[in-house]
């Protein structure tokens, strides 16, 4: 089975330190985070409001799937394990 691309992205955001989560609610649920690009060191923005993700770098504005907002989605909505 072949590995998932978008996922292997995502981990790498955060074991670089690359994802900052500045602020979460649980009622309604919203984030708003940046992550740092491996390139050039952009931050791009990444929210969730309404429901949507949504994350301001070239895939995100056309309504894609992209790594940034699989990084911040592992860290907020992933359950914890029990210990």
């Amino acid at each position: 089975m072949p590995a998932d691309p978008m996922r292997a992205k995502a981990l790498a955001c955060l074991r670089e330190g690359r994802v900052s989560v500045l602020r979460a609610e649980t009622d309604p649920r919203r984030v708003w985070a940046h992550v740092k690009s491996s390139r050039d060191g952009y931050r791009y923005r990444v929210a969730l409001q309404g429901g949507k993700w949504v994350c301001d770098c070239r895939l995100g504005l056309r309504g894609e799937q992209c790594a940034h907002v699989a990084a911040v989605a592992l860290v907020t909505t992933a359950e914890a394990v029990p210990a």
